[in-house]
């Protein structure tokens, strides 16, 4: 359980730590090039944070903290 608290919160803090980065380079991508472009690399990033975390350990990781005890 506090394998997956501590997975879980560094998720968390790298997800609002990288925020106000995120936020100015997609301005400054949209001032080069099309809102929309940036639009759909914004969501291809995100489609790939997804797909990484649904084939990742952390995924599992309550069957590991079952065997643990």
């Amino acid at each position: 359980m506090r394998l997956r608290s501590r997975v879980q919160q560094t998720g968390l803090w790298l997800t609002t730590g990288t925020l106000p980065v995120t936020a100015l380079a997609a301005g400054a991508l949209t001032a080069l090039i099309s809102v929309r472009t940036v639009m759909a690399i914004g969501t291809l990033v995100l489609m790939l944070s997804v797909g990484l975390l649904w084939r990742s350990p952390v995924r599992h990781l309550p069957a590991m903290d079952e065997g643990a005890r």
